[in-house]
């Protein structure tokens, strides 16, 4: 099995373009000054990964979700730890949401 076959198949399922832009660049590139791999990962659409298809996300599950982030990692390292540290911080404000929405169990 080759590496990171499963993650990159993830990646184009739920971002096309996103594997193929970065794969056309170099590592230098991406990870110096003016790299373009977060402009290509926001005008791709993937900040929505984890958002609901319903609510015009990309409804990525958590696996799928692993997955395209190893498989940035591959790529692009510091692009992969920006995007986690997006992806977490929506993780929290959808908690905080959720819960803001459920009724309190306090009196």
């Amino acid at each position: 099995m080759r590496f990171l076959e499963r993650e990159r198949a993830t990646v184009a399922k739920l971002l096309p373009e996103v594997d193929e832009s970065l794969r056309k660049l170099s590592l230098l590139e991406l990870e110096g000054p003016g790299d373009p791999g977060l402009r290509l990962f926001r005008d791709s659409g993937a900040p929505g990964l984890l958002v609901p298809a319903a609510s015009r996300g990309r409804g990525a599950t958590a696996v799928d979700a692993l997955r395209v982030q190893r498989a940035l990692g591959g790529r692009a390292p510091s692009l992969a730890v920006a995007t986690a540290v997006h992806h977490f911080s929506m993780a929290a404000l959808a908690g905080l949401r959720r819960a803001s929405r459920s009724p309190s169990t306090t009196s």
